[in-house]
């Protein structure tokens, strides 16, 4: 997801976005931190409301997916409430 969660465009479950979609005036996630160094970025796959993937791919910021990753991207989740799969777990642990 290429916008920032307050951006409200989260997608119906199986819907990809369309960047074509997007406001005019939508922030992108890599403004907000004006392409200082971040803990994580990547991708996070949902299925019923549940992380059961993620991974490392973003196109601004190119950070290693390795413990430090795992433990910023655990720590998030687990603060905001995400449920997280049993497999996804172990994998960031």
């Amino acid at each position: 997801m290429r916008l920032a969660p307050d951006g409200g465009h989260r997608p119906r479950e199986g819907e990809e976005l369309d960047p074509r979609s997007f406001p005019r005036d939508a922030i992108k996630h890599e403004t907000l931190f004006k392409n200082q160094p971040v803990s994580a970025a990547g991708e996070i796959v949902f299925e019923h409301g549940e992380v059961v993937d993620l991974n490392n791919f973003s196109g601004t910021y190119n950070v290693p997916f390795d413990r430090d990753f795992k433990g910023a991207v655990l720590q998030a989740l687990d603060r905001s409430g995400i449920r997280v799969s049993h497999e996804t777990r172990k994998k960031l642990m």
